[in-house]
């Protein structure tokens, strides 16, 4: 018996063997598989890192900051312009698409319409500028269609100079092209969600200029050649990634600034500037405002919107605080906005209908379309009133 069990326990020694041989085997080739894991996994890292450092080099070099094929909101791609603005200078067009043939052909009809040789570089800036405030608009959506015009495309240059209407990129890019046909250098900073236009003048400075913000704060000139510091208050953009822009001479503040004693010869100033029909004034005042003064512009500002209004329209005005060039020293940038909407109907009744149904309007409900039309000009203004933006100060 005892001569079995020996038997048995010599018989069991080879199968331990190999046994723990296979899981030697097995654990050696899984400590090998995990090295080369951890080596492989190591090395995508470092890769990655360098990747993700040179674009982050890239960016914050000045003079690189991507603009053409970058897509605002993912869908409204800023687009390169300079085919269409080097055929301009040099006169040549044989080059180009058919499609950028008839973008330099609507291009070029608005530069002859409001450029004049003898203008500055600041004057012909200005002047592109003022045109596209006037003839280009947009809605709550970003565009605002136009009857028999509308293509579309609110996007591209071309889009825009048909239709007379543009997103925010449109904005961008078409201003970016005229100005480029003008000589001047121009870069179209943006973010996730936006994009504006940055210009460099003659003073050898750069300006940020947005015209879509003023356009739909109805506040001319209120994001026209701004510096980083003013720019910073309501755009987000990588600073270092740009030129900076810390010009003073052809800000607004500086050349539209009107001088008036005081902060007190306000309301006097504000009344005749708008009855000459100026809506984007900006004051300097020969008696600075003391720090415990400048809280009587806040109280004033709403009374002169009521003065300013009456049964025919409504007012609304933004103001914003400006730096002076001298030390304590303040410019008052104040936007004024005259709603005067009237009701109007674009159906396809007839005169006589339409007297018919006013009739039946009058005997049902004891009012007059009169009165109905003075309540409507007056909610439109509120309305525009209402959502105006907040006062910011810089």
């Amino acid at each position: 018996m005892n001569g079995n069990t020996d038997n048995k326990k010599r018989g069991a020694s080879p199968l331990i063997t190999v046994l723990v041989l296979v899981l030697a085997v097995m654990t050696g080739f899984q400590i090998f598989s995990f090295i080369l894991y951890t080596k492989r996994i190591s090395e995508l890292t470092y890769k990655m890192n360098v990747l993700l450092d040179l674009q982050a080099d890239a960016q914050e070099t000045p003079g690189e900051f991507q603009e053409n094929g970058y897509r605002v909101e993912g869908e409204y791609e800023i687009k390169d312009t300079s085919a269409v603005s080097d055929a301009y200078i040099s006169g040549d067009a044989s080059a180009l698409s058919p499609e950028d043939k008839e973008t330099l052909d609507l291009a070029s009809r608005v530069l002859s319409e409001i450029i004049k040789d003898d203008m500055t570089q600041f004057e012909k800036e200005k002047a592109v500028y003022d045109w596209m405030y006037e003839n280009i608009a947009m809605d709550e959506a970003g565009t605002r269609a136009v009857i028999g015009r509308n293509t579309g495309d609110q996007s591209t240059p071309r889009g825009v100079l048909k239709s007379g209407s543009a997103v925010c990129v449109g904005y961008a890019t078409t201003f970016r092209l005229l100005v480029n046909m003008l000589g001047m250098e121009c870069h179209i900073p943006h973010n996730e969600y936006h994009s504006w236009d940055m210009v460099l003048l003659d003073d050898g400075c750069w300006y940020h200029v947005d015209i879509y913000y003023d356009v739909t704060s109805d506040s001319r000139y209120g994001n026209f050649n701004m510096t980083d510091e003013i720019c910073l208050e309501s755009h987000e953009f990588p600073r270092d990634a740009l030129p900076q822009a810390d010009g003073r001479l052809y800000t607004p503040q500086n050349q539209f600034k009107r001088e008036i004693t005081s902060i007190y010869r306000l309301p006097s100033a504000i009344k005749k500037d708008t009855e000459k029909g100026k809506t984007s004034l900006f004051y300097a005042f020969k008696e600075e405002p003391e720090e415990n003064e400048l809280g009587a512009v806040d109280y004033i500002m709403s009374p002169v919107e009521y003065a300013l209004s009456d049964d025919e329209k409504t007012a609304s005005i933004s103001y914003t605080w400006y730096e002076g060039e001298e030390e304590n020293s303040y410019i008052l940038g104040v936007f004024v906005n005259i709603f005067s909407e009237e009701y109007s109907y674009s159906g396809n009744a007839d005169d006589e209908s339409i007297e018919k149904m006013k009739e039946a309007y009058e005997k049902a409900f004891g009012l007059t379309m009169e009165e109905f039309e003075t309540s409507y000009t007056r909610q439109e203004g509120k309305e525009s009133f209402d959502e105006a933006d907040e006062v910011i100060e810089y």
